[in-house]
């Protein structure tokens, strides 16, 4: 068990065994879809070291020591730079990026007063701790000279970290990133080996933090794909492209449509580098896209955020009567409910596969087949 919770430092993981288990995590999933039996992924899972993303606030404690960790409710703040839940390169990047940071002369924000300016650190890594990503998050430009010259430095003392970036946010709300991305080194991307995929992968690029889980997702999808007859599929909020290269494997064509530019560009830069010839990448608010265009595909792949596609998403796709096949995977199983309620008119559940990819918290990734 993590010291932080024995402590009671940190509460955001739950040790109950029972709580735990996948089953009952998952019974609004089988509540929900009680005619169809649930597929069990990823419970074996590591328990610790599999998280490959670090969100930490940054704040001066009482002894004016250096804290990383987390902002609670009541704005208090606790120092868990040691969270075992990071990868053993993640942990290590922390305490060396938290030693610059007590070295340098940044002014640390202070998140009751308003003032200041170093908000929190963002740290992505690969899988195997190969490579790393690091990125200020700051309410201004005020001291980026300052965070520029600390770079060289950081990267000599630092050989797996390849991206250096400062994030603006200047917004004094819960909100933890801005829009403005400022890169600082040659390298603008990690890459990830995901199963047969080398991903490339940018500082404000979604990718699941369980790599090892997500990994079974990917292929999961790619096996159900494998046994229908599908020949095209429209790959919606597409990321970095994961969906769409496991599922063009087995299929003529794939398009894949994510509004974040980034994204798209480290996907289009992906499918070149593994030879991927039949993906096609655009960079375009899904809905958008979604009623605009003439082309016809047999399947469409859907990852949304936490709010799932909405009311007008479900309502488009119900009325495309040429899409014969959906496949929605989601990490909020309320959401996918609600939007159930609407695609029911058109689409039947016929396979469900939940996987344990936030270990430790209630929360986990759901694949359903609607046929």
């Amino acid at each position: 068990m993590c010291d932080y919770f024995k402590k009671q430092l940190c509460s955001s993981c739950n040790f109950n065994e029972r709580e735990n288990s996948l089953e009952y995590k998952a019974s609004l999933i089988r509540e929900s879809f009680s005619s169809i039996q649930i597929e069990y992924r990823g419970t074996d899972s590591k328990c610790f070291g599999f998280r490959n993303k670090a969100k930490l606030a940054v704040f001066a404690q009482k002894d004016k020591s250096i804290g990383l960790g987390i902002t609670r409710r009541d704005l208090s703040q606790v120092d868990i730079s040691s969270c075992p839940l990071y990868t053993d390169g993640i942990q290590q990047l922390v305490l060396s990026v938290k030693d610059f940071i007590v070295r340098s002369s940044l002014p640390i924000y202070d998140i009751k007063k308003r003032n200041g300016e170093l908000k929190y650190i963002i740290i992505m890594g690969t899988a195997d701790s190969s490579e790393h990503i690091l990125r200020f998050v700051v309410k201004s430009k005020k001291n980026l000279p300052e965070i520029q010259n600390m770079v060289p430095a950081l990267l000599k003392k630092n050989p797996t970290l390849k991206v250096v970036s400062v994030n603006i946010q200047p917004i004094p709300h819960a909100i933890v990133e801005g829009r403005e991305e400022i890169i600082l080194t040659q390298d603008r991307f990690i890459k990830e080996q995901m199963c047969e995929y080398r991903l490339n992968i940018g500082p404000s690029c979604f990718f699941q933090t369980n790599p090892g889980v997500a990994g079974e997702l990917y292929q999961t999808l790619q096996k159900w794909i494998k046994e229908q007859y599908i020949s095209s599929a429209l790959d919606m909020y597409c990321g970095v492209g994961c969906f769409s290269f496991f599922a063009s494997k087995y299929l003529g064509n794939v398009t894949g449509v994510e509004i974040s530019k980034e994204s798209i560009e480290c996907a289009t830069l992906s499918a070149k580098e593994n030879n991927v010839e039949r993906v096609v990448f655009i960079s375009e608010d899904a809905l958008t896209f979604f009623k605009r265009m003439k082309k016809e595909f047999d399947a469409i792949i859907v990852n949304p955020p936490r709010k799932g596609l909405g009311k007008d998403f479900c309502q488009t796709l119900v009325e495309r009567k040429t899409i014969k096949k959906l496949y929605y995977s989601s990490c909020n199983a309320k959401t996918l409910i609600e939007d159930y309620e609407i695609l029911k008119e058109r689409f039947t559940p016929s396979r469900i596969a939940v996987f344990d990819m936030f270990p430790f918290t209630s929360h986990y990734e759901t694949l359903i087949e609607f046929l």
